[in-house]
């Protein structure tokens, strides 16, 4: 797999190419995505996607993830481009005329129904596939993935369902259990002082963070999967005022201080309490423990 930065010098192939901002990586942008590879591989072109670069933002999906899951579904090539105000200026017909067709040739698009792009957003699938019929490419515009409710799958409404600690429906339109990369950090170590130590996590990343509450968790060390029990939000129990993300990992004692670990969120268990009294405190956190043992898998 091929990845280009728009800003680089590069020479292009014929492409078919997948476009979106594919924040999420849910279900219908992967119907859009392995769409674009199949058809590609049946008409024996490139299949490319375009990915939109939006620095510091916080996301469902960083542009590594997104990079990482394209390379398992087995895209050719990647194209970024950085979120600039010079793009966000870009009328929609250069849009399409100078980057798709010129600069990436492009012979067939892949989007969703409400793919817009260019300057206000005034580009629209209509005017994408009046622009590719003229050059004698193609857009394929594809019907939106649904949920259990029958609701358009959508980028928003999965932030909106992890940003109120609903991870399990988050996690049935991703496909896959939500999860951040951090590293692990020196904290309070409060957990230690009652005989369940945590690893801390450093929130200051490009990652939304789910809604406060203990939550039945995964972590990922070094390539080993490890089952745990992870609160969010202020320590209400020891005063703290600020949020942190604390995971205590089953079955693991190994220093991990200032290692990478991906840490995926399968399930909300309760809110962030307030324990006037250890023992209460210790009591509950156990009954978390035992409940996150027990969880099974659901994806």
């Amino acid at each position: 797999m091929r990845i280009i930065n728009l800003k680089d010098e590069f020479t292009s192939e014929k492409c078919y190419i997948a476009l979106g901002y594919f924040d999420g990586m849910h279900l219908g942008h992967l119907k859009i995505i392995k769409t674009c590879i199949s058809d590609a591989k049946r008409d024996k072109v490139l299949s490319s996607v375009l990915l939109l670069d939006f620095k510091n933002a916080k996301s469902i999906t960083t542009i590594d993830d997104k990079i990482k899951i394209l390379e398992e579904l087995g895209i050719d090539t990647v194209y970024v481009i950085d979120f600039t105000d010079e793009l966000k200026r870009t009328e929609p017909k250069a849009f399409v005329k100078d980057i798709l067709l010129d600069k990436l040739k492009a012979k067939k698009t892949y989007s969703g129904e409400d793919y817009t792009f260019g300057l206000d957003k005034l580009g629209d699938t209509g005017l994408l596939k009046d622009m590719m019929k003229e050059s004698g490419g193609e857009a394929i515009v594809l019907n939106f993935e649904l949920d259990e409710k029958m609701q358009k799958i959508s980028s928003s409404n999965i932030k909106k369902l992890i940003l109120s600690g609903e991870v399990m429906s988050a996690n049935k339109e991703l496909s896959r259990y939500y999860s951040i990369k951090s590293k692990v950090i020196h904290g309070k170590k409060y957990g230690s002082t009652v005989g369940i130590p945590t690893a801390n996590l450093n929130i200051n990343t490009g990652y939304i963070i789910p809604y406060q509450g203990v939550y039945v968790t995964k972590i990922k060390i070094k390539d080993q999967i490890y089952k745990s029990v992870t609160s969010v939000g202020k320590n209400l129990s020891f005063n703290e005022d600020f949020v942190s993300v604390e995971t205590n990992i089953f079955d693991f004692k190994d220093d991990i201080y200032d290692d990478t670990v991906r840490l995926y969120f399968t399930y909300r268990i309760r809110d962030m309490l307030n324990f006037e009294d250890k023992d209460d405190l210790i009591k509950q956190i156990k009954s978390d423990i035992d409940f996150a043992k027990k969880f099974e898998d659901y994806l």
